[in-house]
């Protein structure tokens, strides 16, 4: 059955992030009644106090239902139990069919793993225009989330078929997972999305923790547990509650997993040594070892990811010579990825090397892999800004151009609106070939850096 668009008031489906909030408020003002009529107060004091508690509880999570259900009012696809919500203005941008196929697979097969058999539960998976925006509006870093029945996600996750998948898989596991029950530590909880998503950008699962650990840097139990250090850094943390997740199912089968996840709490070494009959520390001695035997199964990936890790981080630091040698050691040896070469830029640029900075640039965009394809319209905009650095006038006016013609891609500013500045400096004209992806009433916001390093390869300082 084909995808058919469709339109709903935004009301009637965003009440239900209330819903949640309704038995709390009522435990809330029960409990603040008999604390003010213990305490004599009077009404109106009471009746004041009452709603000032109130609005401060729940006044933000107003403004966001709010803000994000604009988004609710764009146009509507639907495959069996699950709806595709895209504002205007992204459908043009987005393989609609590919998406709800993906989440339809998803939604079966999950089901079937957790629960023996999948129910018709009506999902709703809304796309905001980029994961900044998401961001922005729900105060927490996050491409996606998952609430009740519904997916956010940024489109910027859903721009390759890898990436959907994956991105799509990863929220739909959240859902699939809420019957167990909430309050689990976030590295179970992640651990399990990431394990059910499949790879990451394409890459086996296990291969980011085997990388880490040839460089030194061995994941910890004790570490990624808490959920302060693994909340602070989500990209290792991620994978590496991935990867411990996979080898716990691989070791000691689903059943005896999802026994634990069932009983599972904050507390969780107590479920844990119960279940599996080992201590913590026991268990990740045996994940070394199992990460260990699969290291030669998962070349190159892992080879690729330490030089890609060692070319991060220390552009990351700002030590921009180590940097560019490590890029340059990966490149000879053909060892790079759009990630890499993005940061590998950005560190030439910021020691004055435009022409390797523009090199290494035009070959990430080149690449297109999944990495990349979110920012080709950032990176097309990059690019114009060290063509113009080095005098090459009409290839910038190009990459300006190129920039207009992508989606555009509302980070800390809209690319489209920097190309144009920029054109209008050289005295070229260009319109966009295609409509923009984020809603046309978007505030101006000023110019802001990209990139790994926190600035675009070749802006300005």
């Amino acid at each position: 059955m084909g995808a058919s668009p469709m339109k709903r008031s935004a009301i009637d489906n965003w009440v239900r992030w209330v819903r949640p909030h309704i038995g709390k408020a009522t435990v809330l003002c029960i409990v603040g009644c008999a604390a003010l009529l213990v305490l004599r107060v009077p009404p109106p004091w009471a009746i004041g106090c009452l709603l000032a508690s109130l609005s401060f509880l729940y006044l933000p999570i107003l403004f966001r239902v709010l803000a994000l259900a604009r988004y609710a009012e764009g146009e509507w696809f639907e495959k069996d139990n699950v709806r595709l919500i895209c504002p205007i203005g992204l459908v043009d941008h987005l393989d609609t069919d590919a998406c709800l196929q993906a989440a339809v697979d998803a939604w079966k097969e999950i089901g079937v793993l957790l629960h023996g058999n999948p129910d018709g539960t009506l999902i709703r998976i809304v796309v905001i225009p980029t994961s900044d925006e998401l961001t922005r509006l729900l105060g927490q870093e996050t491409g996606g989330m998952a609430l009740i029945d519904y997916v956010l996600i940024g489109a910027d996750f859903l721009t390759t078929p890898t990436r959907t998948r994956e991105s799509l898989r990863h929220e739909i596991a959240h859902l699939q997972s809420k019957p167990f029950g909430r309050r689990k530590p976030s590295f179970i909880e992640e651990g399990l999305a990431v394990w059910l998503q499949g790879s990451d950008y394409g890459r086996p699962i296990h291969a980011p923790p085997i990388a880490r650990i040839q460089l030194g840097n061995i994941p910890r139990l004790k570490t990624i547990g808490r959920a302060r250090v693994f909340d602070s850094n989500p990209h290792d943390s991620y994978a590496a509650a991935g990867s411990f997740t996979g080898f716990l199912i691989d070791y000691f089968g689903w059943r005896t997993y999802l026994e634990f996840y069932r009983c599972v709490t904050p507390r969780w070494t107590g479920p844990f040594q119960k279940v599996f009959g080992l201590t913590p520390e026991q268990a990740e001695k045996l994940w070394h070892e199992y990460l260990s035997s699969l290291e030669g199964e998962l070349e190159p990936h892992v080879t690729v990811l330490a030089a890609e890790r060692r070319v991060l981080e220390t552009c990351d630091r700002g030590r921009w010579k180590e940097c560019l040698a490590e890029g340059a050691k990966a490149r000879s040896q053909a060892t790079v990825t759009s990630r890499m070469l993005w940061s590998f830029s950005s560190a030439a640029a910021n020691v004055g090397d435009l022409t390797t900075a523009a090199e290494a640039l035009e070959q990430a965009i080149a690449l297109g892999d999944d990495w990349v394809v979110p920012y080709l319209s950032e990176g097309w905009l990059s690019l114009g800004q060290l063509y113009e650095g080095l005098g090459r006038r009409k290839e910038a006016i190009g990459a300006y151009r190129k920039a207009l013609e992508l989606p555009d891609y509302l980070g800390s500013s809209s690319t489209h609106q920097e190309a144009r500045r920029h054109l209008e400096l050289l005295g070229a004209r260009g319109e966009p070939a295609v409509r923009r992806s984020i809603p046309s009433s978007q505030a101006e916001v000023e110019a802001a850096s990209g990139g790994e390093s926190g600035r675009r390869p070749g802006s300005e300082e």
